[in-house]
């Protein structure tokens, strides 16, 4: 058989294989040569299927592992994410509660949802994770129970200390007089409390005297919250039963004598109090004044203030101590005006201070208004001044008119 009997493309094939030469076939050895070569080709492809097709097992296998340890993965995340929103719902539950304490224990709390989560996290499948990565889950679920259960003791503490802070604001303003004015033949009263919190530690008060006089109070403590307020209930009780034992025949210098030992006697000197009193004697048209180491409070006539000036030391300072007593007299529409110092120091959003200096001459803008006018007057600007600058001491004005 010659090259031409051959199909061309058969003839392409044996030259690129290189036993074909132009015109004629190979001789014997070069076709066995061939032959072999063509046959170790054939085995070595039936070798690579064999291989390819171990390889697919494996990897189907691999594959299949894998989706079963996806489908594994994805039960342990929605198990813990539904441990999660148990243990969030109960919590939720208490920290909802008008008294956490009373609707479920919060230790009791802790311990389902630990129980909850050894049960998630068992010993098998913490082995089983050679990446450390499910025992991170387990402190960290276990970090938000403590967490969670920290918070949730914070909030029941705040909770009672609301509930304490209530009962004693709702005291406090059962202590004090209501902003109605007290009117008497003589003299108009008018005073306003401003608390900078749920209890303040400002006090003013005013009492019916003998032979018609009337007394007027007004005191500031240090500090603020529940003592500050337990020290301005000491002052109205103490206040209260030394106009009783002397019945109603008190001066200013001794009231404050005898609210000195109580206040003294009941805190020890850790708490203080300055206080101011004034005993109006429509009789003798006189004020009769005493200072415990509170800022003076003005008398104003025709538009102009003057400071009455009395000294002493703060109530509870000592176990005893001495006021003196200076008297002015007073003429009709004249007008008194005392305050505590978080009027005076109150600041507006620049840090600047209302001063004694713009309240006295407000004062002398506003006494002519009558008391209840002028006690709104002042509260008014000082509100227009502090804007939205929040209070950070409390407020009390109290202003007297003669008639």
């Amino acid at each position: 058989m010659s090259t031409t009997e051959l199909a061309p493309q058969l003839v392409r094939q044996l030259k690129r294989a290189g036993i074909l030469d132009e015109g004629e076939l190979p001789p014997a050895e070069a076709w066995r040569k061939f032959l072999r070569a063509v046959n170790e080709h054939y085995r070595q492809a039936e070798s690579d299927r064999e291989v390819l097709a171990r390889s697919s097992d494996v990897a189907a296998n691999m594959v299949s592992e894998a989706q079963q340890r996806l489908h594994a993965q994805k039960e342990v995340l929605r198990t813990t994410l539904s441990t999660v929103a148990g243990a969030i719902d109960t919590f939720s539950r208490i920290a909802g509660a008008e008294d956490p304490t009373e609707v479920e224990s919060i230790e009791a709390a802790k311990a389902e949802t630990s129980r909850q989560i050894e049960k998630l996290f068992g010993e098998n499948l913490v082995a089983q994770d050679s990446s450390g990565e499910l025992s991170g889950v387990k402190a960290n679920l276990v970090r938000l129970a403590d967490e969670l259960v920290r918070l949730l003791a914070e909030m029941s503490e705040k909770a009672k200390l609301k509930r304490e802070l209530e009962a004693a604001r709702v005291l406090q303003q059962i202590l004090l007089p209501s902003e109605e004015p007290i009117d008497q033949p003589f003299v108009r009263v008018a005073g306003a409390f401003r608390s900078m919190a749920e209890c303040g530690g400002d006090f003013w008060a005013s009492y019916d005297l003998t032979e018609g006089r009337t007394l007027v109070l007004v005191g500031d403590v240090t500090g603020h919250g529940i003592p500050a307020a337990i020290v301005t209930g000491a002052a109205r009780a103490a206040s209260a039963t030394a106009v009783a034992l002397t019945k109603g025949n008190v001066g200013a210098g001794e009231i404050l004598a005898m609210m000195n030992g109580a206040i003294h006697q009941s805190v020890q000197r850790h708490v203080m109090m300055t206080c101011t009193a004034a005993v109006i004697d429509p009789r003798a048209s006189t004020v009769t004044f005493a200072n415990a180491g509170h800022h003076f409070s003005y008398l104003v006539r025709a538009a102009l203030a003057r400071p009455l000036v009395a000294h002493g030391p703060p109530l509870g300072a000592a176990p005893t101590a001495q006021y003196e007593e200076v008297t002015s007299v007073l003429q009709p529409a004249d007008t008194l005006v005392w305050f505590t110092d978080g009027l005076i120091e109150a600041e507006n959003e620049w840090g600047e201070q209302f001063t004694e200096k713009r309240l006295r001459a407000l004062c002398q803008r506003v006494a002519s208004d009558g008391a209840v006018a002028a006690r709104d007057g002042i509260l008014e600007v000082l509100s227009q001044f502090r804007g939205k600058h929040p209070p950070s001491d409390d407020v009390t004005v109290v202003v007297a008119t003669i008639k």
